[in-house]
């Protein structure tokens, strides 16, 4: 008979499973309706569509693009690897480091668009990777100039929510003062009133949990819709000078 304990983690394993789907296939609807909804008539019911139409091809696409980074950011640790083997100074070794980041950063950027060149082009998974790499051949400092610029816009919103972050736990830990209060006789300071205890972490779980919801809601689209604008105008300038 499994113990509580254990159904308890199955329980919670299966529910992050299910999330974790309807979170993805959320943003996969998004991305083929931004792609899509140029008349911005269509409905969530077509987004959904879209999205479970290409949640697989999506899915596949990610987890092939995470292999090649992964392979490519441990290529060059071999050879650093056998050298601290043969007793060669780490320092030395070390120097590999930088071109496995380099490697990735570098093959990041050109499969940025793979995703959205695959739901725009209807196209297979290697193909779609295949030309987002011709979308970004010849502008590969210009299109990492702007993710840059982009994840740093993304890092300043997510820094932004961290501000009503503190002030929920300074306000609670004002309110709940005996989850403060250090002593040896306690973790949490003065004898642990349980239920107290139980207010503060639910309290501050929920109004952590609404920000957390509004700063996904902020970002997603925004990044969605940078990276779906950025491939259109690549693509047409790729296609105006003759190339598709």
């Amino acid at each position: 008979i499994a113990s509580p304990f254990f159904t308890f983690l199955v329980v919670i394993l299966f529910l992050a499973l299910i999330l974790t789907f309807l979170f993805y296939l959320m943003y996969i609807s998004l991305m083929f309706s931004s792609i899509y909804n140029v008349k911005g008539v269509m409905g969530l019911k077509d987004a959904v569509k879209g999205g479970i139409k290409y949640f697989w091809k999506i899915l596949g696409l990610s987890i092939i693009i995470a292999i090649v980074l992964i392979l490519l950011f441990l290529v060059p640790l071999i050879p650093a690897i056998i050298l601290i083997l043969l007793g060669v100074s780490k320092l030395i070794s070390l120097l590999f480091v930088p071109i496995s980041i380099f490697l990735v950063i570098w093959q990041g950027v050109c499969l940025g668009f793979s995703p959205y060149v695959l739901i725009r082009e209807n196209v297979g998974i290697f193909e779609s990777m295949r030309r987002s790499k011709l979308i970004v051949k010849g502008r590969w400092w210009r299109v990492f100039g702007y993710f840059i610029l982009f994840f740093l816009i993304t890092i300043a919103i997510s820094f932004a929510f961290l501000i009503p972050n503190l002030i929920i736990d300074v306000a609670l830990r004002t309110s709940f003062p005996q989850i403060t209060t250090i002593d040896e006789s306690s973790i949490f300071g003065q004898p642990l009133n349980l239920k107290t205890f139980m207010i503060f972490l639910i309290l501050s779980g929920v109004l952590k949990g609404i920000f957390s919801i509004i700063k996904l809601i902020i970002i997603f689209p925004l990044t969605i819709l940078f990276f779906k604008n950025f491939y259109f105008n690549l693509r047409f300038e790729k296609q105006k000078g003759g190339v598709k």
